[in-house]
């Protein structure tokens, strides 16, 4: 089963959960986040997210967490997927 495009991340992530995972991570939504989602994403090395307000954005940085940021639009365009320009930005 192959990754979704890109997926949403909601509310409070204070308390252990199953994470949904996703080529591209939108953050737009997380209104807090608890230390163990930064071990997620260490267990996802180089994971692409987006949208994260500035303070998670910060606690990110802080933490060392080592994703990539993303300009991706924060939803899947109607074609479901990204472009290849968009995937050779992302991975090239």
């Amino acid at each position: 089963m192959s990754k979704a495009s890109v997926v949403t991340w909601s509310r409070e992530l204070l308390w252990p959960e199953d994470l949904p995972e996703a080529e591209v991570i939108d953050l737009s939504q997380v209104e807090i986040m608890g230390c163990w989602v930064h071990d997620w994403l260490r267990g996802h090395p180089e994971q692409a997210v987006t949208g994260a307000q500035p303070l998670i954005r910060k606690q990110l940085a802080r933490a060392g967490v080592p994703v990539v940021w993303s300009d991706h639009p924060r939803k899947p365009s109607a074609a479901g997927g990204l472009s290849a320009g968009e995937r050779a930005m992302l991975l090239g």
